[in-house]
């Protein structure tokens, strides 16, 4: 019962929703043009490699200070070297730890723009498989209507003839 509420529910808040549009065919091109080229979201991968290496450049000494003179507790009785910078730390337990951090960016971007190529082919796919979702939905609750007014009208007979 209480999954049939549920259900009734979405389809009652669905129904004003579906009775209008959702998707244009101008919104292909739309969709399509705001999908950036798998070229693109590669060369981001460069980006964020360069980014990386920013990252992994910074020193550790100020970042040490700024923790200690927050929390003077805090402090460890082995302490770090000023000197030394995120990667130092990195690197410190695993030698390879930026070789496999270049290579899961440069992976992630590879994976992204093999989906980007597969998205813009599928948008229009599914951007028409949602307008019939839409309208299968719209007529569901069109049918409905129709049947509660019948019922409605069928009791108000009986009701009628008593």
């Amino acid at each position: 019962m209480r999954r049939f509420l549920i259900a009734a529910a979405a389809i009652a808040v669905a129904g004003p929703a579906t009775a209008q549009e959702v998707f244009t065919p101008e919104m292909d091109r739309d969709i399509a043009a705001a999908i950036p080229p798998a070229e693109e979201v590669e060369a981001m991968g460069e980006t964020m490699d360069r980014v990386l290496g920013a990252f992994l450049d910074i020193p550790i000494g100020p970042i040490v200070d700024a923790v200690e003179a927050a929390d003077p507790d805090a402090r460890r009785s082995r302490r770090h070297p000023r000197d030394r910078t995120l990667r130092d730390m990195a690197s410190r337990d695993d030698p390879y730890f930026e070789e496999r951090m270049r290579d899961s960016i440069h992976g992630v971007a590879a994976g992204m723009g093999a989906m980007m190529e597969q998205i813009a082919v599928i948008a229009p796919v599914m951007r028409r498989s949602l307008g019939e979702m839409e309208r299968n939905v719209s007529e569901a609750m069109r049918d409905h209507e129709r049947r509660r007014e019948d019922r409605r009208d069928r009791a108000e007979d009986r009701r009628d003839r008593r």
